[in-house]
């Protein structure tokens, strides 16, 4: 946590610091119920290949979600919420990196970026889907706007631009700091451990059972990895300022969605749903945060999204600061 940490009122403190800690036996459930069920399913598409290609596509749903899962711990890993150990946390980071695509030292820092300046329109340089207000868009030469109208695209925004960044543009360190030296050298690293990992596999299974089965999977996760983190922001009551007004405890309650899933959903996503919750204090794990939910009423207030409402946030592409509001193009 930043300093922003005392902005936090005394008495939503202590409760948060209640659910802080490790609890190995909840974190070994979490690597188990992640990492067996995906292998034994990322094997069941090996073995459907001998069929029509359909149901292999159909069947790389179930690896997907537990491959959503797999990144949920890789993201407590970088908080240091999963293990009490740093070493542990780090490992078990890397590990997880390999199969979600995501280098973990660069993700960690950049997504480290995003907590501290969450909702800030001022500072969207990493770790964020890009927004602008209504009047920096207009302030816009024409071709801006059409590439910025281009980026926001549905097809864009979550299918194809998904799967461009995780299986392209994260294998790269042109867009990262040359300051940042330990993050570019791990996605070297990261790059290495992919690409022994997928020669391995190809001399056992063959290339083309690889690629035929990885990448429906890369496909669907990064999708649903984008809309999660999408909609955890984008709604039309939801909170952006500039930073001459930004309140970090304001963006975590009011920026930040209660995405009200059923409960196999929050299994599959590692109960980000609860983000008001982990943009307050991300150092509580994903297996102690739907308690902290449900057993404090005062952290039941946050905006709540159900599954159909959130769609209606796809066409907001556009925060209103007069109406203090997300808005279409139109």
């Amino acid at each position: 946590m930043t300093s922003a940490n005392r902005s936090i009122p005394p008495d939503i403190q202590a409760i948060l610091q209640r659910y802080h800690g490790s609890i190995s036996s909840k974190a070994w459930w979490e690597i188990l119920s992640a990492f067996v069920p995906f292998g034994l399913t990322w094997g069941l598409m090996v073995w459907s290949l001998q069929f029509p290609y359909g149901i292999t596509l159909l069947l790389a749903i179930v690896p997907s979600a537990f491959l959503l899962r797999i990144f949920s711990i890789q993201h407590d890993c970088g908080h240091y919420s999963f293990f009490e150990s740093k070493r542990a946390n780090d490992t078990l980071g890397i590990i997880c990196s390999i199969l979600t695509l995501t280098p973990y030292h660069y993700w960690l820092r950049s997504h480290a970026y995003h907590h501290a300046h969450v909702s800030n329109l001022d500072f969207q340089a990493t770790g964020y889907v890009k927004l602008l207000s209504v009047k920096d868009f207009q302030n816009l030469s024409p071709l801006q706007q059409r590439l910025y109208r281009f980026y926001r695209h549905p097809l864009i925004l979550f299918v194809l631009g998904p799967f461009f960044q995780f299986l392209i543009l994260q294998r790269l360190t042109f867009r990262i700091s040359p300051t940042w030296r330990k993050e570019r050298r791990w996605v070297h690293i990261t790059n290495a451990l992919i690409l022994f990992t997928g020669i391995l596999l190809s001399l056992w299974l063959g290339w083309r059972s690889v690629l035929l089965v990885e990448l429906p999977i890369v496909c669907i996760t990064s999708s649903l990895g984008v809309w999660l983190f999408y909609v955890q922001h984008t709604y039309e009551d939801s909170y952006f300022s500039h930073n001459a007004t930004w309140d970090w405890y304001q963006a975590a309650m009011t920026g930040s969605s209660l995405y009200d899933l059923p409960v196999i959903l929050h299994f599959f996503s590692g109960n980000t749903g609860f983000h008001h919750i982990h943009h307050l204090d991300p150092l509580i794990p994903n297996y102690s945060i739907r308690n902290c939910y449900h057993e404090n009423p005062s952290l039941q207030i946050a905006h709540k999204l159900s599954l159909g409402d959130s769609f209606k946030s796809i066409p907001l592409a556009l925060w209103d600061e007069e109406q203090q509001k997300m808005v279409r193009f139109s």
